[in-house]
């Protein structure tokens, strides 16, 4: 399992979020996107599974995301750019972007 309990939390609230939490993630520094609860997270990324989770994904998949909250698009660009790995935690509404 997988330790999140020191990583910063930002709460989503769009293209603010999206500009605080790319310029984290190019400081390659790790953040928790607190989604709200409507967010929908697809069952069917192409990344490994443990549970409901998907575990270690690449950034490509935020961009499959940005498919339904646009903002995540500026989220994807800066994992690619900093090379950051990416956690979707659907039962507590995060996306952790991590190295």
């Amino acid at each position: 399992m997988t330790d999140y309990d020191n990583l910063p939390h930002l709460e989503w609230t769009g293209e603010a979020s999206a500009v605080r939490a790319a310029a984290q993630i190019l400081r390659e520094e790790p953040v928790i996107l607190e989604m709200p609860a409507r967010f929908a997270f697809p069952d069917d990324l192409p990344c490994p599974r443990r549970g409901d989770d998907h575990i270690d994904c690449p950034p490509e998949v935020l961009d499959r995301l940005a498919e339904s909250e646009p903002a995540l698009a500026r989220v994807a660009q800066a994992a690619r750019e900093a090379e950051q790995r990416v956690d979707l935690l659907p039962h507590r509404h995060w996306i952790v972007v991590h190295d």
